[in-house]
């Protein structure tokens, strides 16, 4: 009888704390997550390299879903002010396109990070060509993000070091837009 009760009150611990959320950031967590992007962002340019091989590729790809997912998951804190580190729920929450998109990239980073087979150059152009082709989708979400990052924190200092973050994760993805264009125009 004991037995059973522990097993009760321990399998309603687990429910009721793996359903809790946890609150919103705290200034230091959002900026350590904006860096977390700006880091994403440069690893998938390091790996877009001269004479990178498709393993690289796909590597790059993946980390290029971290990175956006990590912004709607600061999207998701400023406006529900809530952080949620669960990879579906934070999609989910998205506008419809950003949603597509996001869960487009993900098939990417599953496919990239969890299939051990060589993929054929069409394959890697065809997913590089998707992420350039959907620049709009990435802009649309740092718009996002800058539009609602006041509801967050409104303090002025807070806001031009974020701002400048933002800004430096634009730039990466520009380089690494960039970076795309010149890789498929290069392979056979």
């Amino acid at each position: 009888m004991k037995f059973i009760k522990f097993i009760i009150i321990a399998v309603t611990l687990l429910c009721v704390t793996s359903c809790a959320q946890t609150g919103p950031l705290s200034p230091t967590d959002y900026t350590q997550l904006l860096t977390n992007i700006k880091d994403f962002f440069t690893t998938s340019l390091f790996l877009l390299g001269s004479n990178c091989s498709n393993f690289q590729i796909g590597q790059a790809i993946a980390r290029l879903y971290y990175g956006h997912y990590h912004i709607a998951r600061l999207i998701y804190n400023n406006k529900n002010k809530v952080d949620i580190d669960n990879h579906t729920r934070a999609w989910d929450a998205m506008q419809v396109r950003i949603q597509t998109y996001g869960k487009e990239l993900k098939t990417f980073r599953i496919k990239y990070d969890y299939s051990p087979k060589n993929f054929s150059n069409s394959e890697i152009e065809q997913d590089l060509q998707f992420i350039k082709d959907n620049r709009s989708e990435f802009d649309y979400m740092i718009t996002e993000l800058k539009s609602t990052i006041v509801s967050f924190n409104n303090d002025p200092n807070f806001l031009n070091n974020a701002n400048k973050e933002i800004q430096n994760i634009e730039n990466e993805y520009n380089s690494i837009i960039a970076k795309i264009g010149k890789i498929n125009s290069k392979r056979p």
